[in-house]
């Protein structure tokens, strides 16, 4: 065996060494995409629907509706000007949504009021 072919071994065997694989969604690019609620539920895996906030990096078309129906979910709101959508769907379809190019990020829809508003604010 060469020396440059013992190198390239040496380094397969490094490389395979440190693979690093994730405990949980939490540890994954997808952390950034949703919400640490919805991470968990990601995890489930479970076919409850899950009603969401969709934000898309462009204005949702043909394309990224025909994606949402085709994960299981349904479209339930959407907000004209603003490339957003309110959606249901399977929490086991959570992560597959969030890996999308379309997507900007995901988030629990939920009321907001004033009074949660100010709270968040004197919490940070």
């Amino acid at each position: 065996m060469s020396f440059l072919n013992l190198v390239k071994v040496i380094g397969c065997i490094g490389v395979i060494g440190f693979t690093y694989v994730p405990d949980s969604l939490a540890e994954t690019p997808l952390r950034f995409k949703l919400d640490p609620v919805l991470i968990a539920k990601a995890e489930q895996a479970t076919p409850e629907l899950i009603e969401v906030l969709v934000t898309f990096k462009n204005m949702p078309g043909s394309e990224e509706i025909n994606f949402i129906e085709g994960l299981g979910g349904e479209i339930y709101r959407s907000y004209g000007r603003m490339p957003m959508q309110a959606i249901r769907i399977p929490a086991y379809a959570l992560s597959v949504l969030a890996n999308s190019r379309m997507i900007e990020s995901v988030s629990t829809d939920r009321v907001i009021t004033q009074s949660r508003l100010i709270a968040n604010a004197t919490v940070e």
